[in-house]
């Protein structure tokens, strides 16, 4: 039976010590264990483990943005405004280069339980360019008028070649034999 063990010397409290009892030959025997508890290292390691583990993957979710955080849009407000009433600011809708909205696409602004919707060709003043709609992040398809930013695609040179497969000669046997 293992039991701690304190030493109170000169008003001071020193342990725990840890001790084991055994019979022995219809004896009882203490045996020292140590000065303090052992730290538990598989329970540790499971901790630390486990703290990387979340760590990574909240590290790899919103670099990847696999999450749902899209934060192309951002509400720029002025921060005194009064309960139960509108919010009113400037939304910007931030593209990277390449990525083309259409534009047909709807605006939809959920507010203190209200919802507005606003066409989006009637909100911006830029002309619309011609083009296949993208939208890093989103699986999105098809072509024509839209809103975004003119960037660069990146073209390969279509390369045309012939393989030749030869049956493998005597010599060519005899080489891989030996090795």
């Amino acid at each position: 039976m293992a039991y701690k063990k304190y030493i109170k010397k000169d008003g001071k409290l020193y342990g725990p010590y840890i001790y084991e009892s055994k019979r022995i030959g219809g004896k009882v025997v203490s045996e020292y264990h140590g000065h303090k508890n052992k730290i538990n290292l598989k329970r540790f390691l499971w901790i630390f483990a486990s703290i990387i583990l979340i760590s990574g993957l909240t590290y790899f979710l919103s670099t990847f943005n696999f999450i749902g955080l899209t934060g192309k849009a951002v509400l720029n407000q002025e921060l005194n405004y009064s309960e139960n009433q509108p919010i009113r600011g400037n939304l910007n809708l931030l593209l990277k280069q390449g990525e083309l909205i259409p534009y047909s696409s709807k605006l939809i602004i959920e507010n203190s339980g209200q919802s507005y919707e606003y066409d989006l060709n009637e909100l911006i003043s830029n002309k619309p360019a011609e083009g296949d709609f993208y939208v890093d992040t989103t699986d999105i398809f098809g072509t024509g008028l839209g809103y975004g930013i003119k960037g660069e695609k990146k073209i390969y040179p279509e390369i045309t070649f012939v393989l030749e497969i030869y049956p493998a000669t005597n010599e060519t046997k005899n080489i891989l034999e030996t090795n």
